[in-house]
């Protein structure tokens, strides 16, 4: 008996280092094998506000005008959601063989709001890429109401009320090409979010849940409002260990 609980004993603190490893308070996420710690995450979004400041300031002295202190415009829980998400993408990719699209990072830069020569926006390209190839390899297929009435709501959401259309409305308003993008995006999501179960995706809650975005709309202030997206993590309950 003695020797039996000794077994379970160790079994048991086995089981307690596996689950503490993924727990570093100075990790961001984790990705597979792969570490993102505050550090990095940090550093991405510095240098995103400083080459911004960069080109504000250039702008503002050729104009004869006094440079100014800009906002920072990458928040850590965004770099967090774009290394996850490229990651996760990027693993899905592979195992189907599935080569990405090619993005440059000055065709997203503006709508980022960040100088091209950010690793942020390199991220972004990298993301896009991946997902990109996996929309034009997924199936076409037509999606369903609840598919539709996802992305309705979450356009009514995104809009602040100001959109008053009904829900028939809105369908008899989608192109041909809507339609297949919002088929195909609900078609490769459970893919994507099995790929993030695979790779046991851990974000720290710090940085809040990462959700990556299928589908999007760009509000009239040039914000982006995800439609339709899927969450890489399982729940936040398996990260309560990070904080």
């Amino acid at each position: 008996m003695r020797v039996r609980v000794a077994v379970l004993l160790a079994l048991a603190g086995g089981l307690l280092t596996l689950a503490g490893c993924r727990s570093d308070p100075a990790v961001a996420a984790y990705v597979g094998s792969t570490r993102y710690t505050d550090d990095r995450v940090t550093a991405i979004a510095d240098e995103a506000h400083a080459k911004l400041q960069e080109l504000v300031d250039a702008q503002q002295a050729a104009a004869g005008a006094s440079a100014e202190p800009v906002q920072r415009p990458v928040t850590e829980q965004e770099v967090v959601t774009a290394l996850v998400s490229r990651d996760v993408l990027k693993a899905l990719a592979e195992e189907r063989h599935v080569s990405p699209v090619s993005v440059r990072p000055d065709q997203i830069a503006q709508q980022a709001r960040v100088p091209a020569d950010t690793e942020y926006v390199r991220l972004l390209a990298e993301k896009d890429g991946y997902r990109l190839g996996l929309l034009q390899q997924a199936a076409s297929t037509q999606p369903t109401d609840a598919n539709l009435r996802e992305v309705y709501d979450n356009l009514v959401t995104a809009s602040s009320g100001q959109y008053t259309g009904s829900f028939d409305q809105f369908k008899s308003s989608l192109t041909d090409q809507d339609t297949e993008l919002v088929g195909r995006s609900a078609a490769v999501r459970d893919d994507i979010s099995a790929a993030a179960r695979k790779l046991d995706v851990t974000i720290n809650p710090r940085y809040g849940p990462a959700v990556l975005s299928l589908v999007e709309v760009t509000d009239q202030q040039g914000g982006v409002h995800s439609l339709l997206g899927v969450a890489l993590t399982a729940d936040e309950s398996a990260v309560k260990d990070l904080n």
